[in-house]
């Protein structure tokens, strides 16, 4: 809702205002991460509701930046982006 809410007060003046929610991002600070959630389960079990059946990549979350901050973007406010491999959807 502040995405929108911004979306609508800054509009006017030609600002776009957007956001990224990634979901679960393999990074070097995430490594090792299924190994220490024995209390949730194994990785694979982590992975069963991401559609696309693997974690997301820092290349994947940059993406949805890139496009943000393009021309191809131009006409895009107020909008969620969610870059988690379908995880939302289930």
């Amino acid at each position: 809702m502040i995405t929108r809410g911004a979306a609508l007060e800054y509009g006017d003046a030609g600002i776009r205002i957007n956001g990224v929610a990634p979901g679960q991002i393999a990074t070097e600070f995430t490594e090792g991460w299924a190994e220490q959630a024995t209390e949730l389960a194994a990785a694979d079990d982590l992975l069963k509701p991401v559609p696309l059946g693997r974690a997301g990549t820092t290349e994947d979350v940059a993406g949805a930046y890139l496009f943000l901050a393009s021309d191809d973007a131009a006409y895009v406010t107020g909008e969620l982006i969610n870059v988690d491999g379908g995880w939302q959807i289930c």
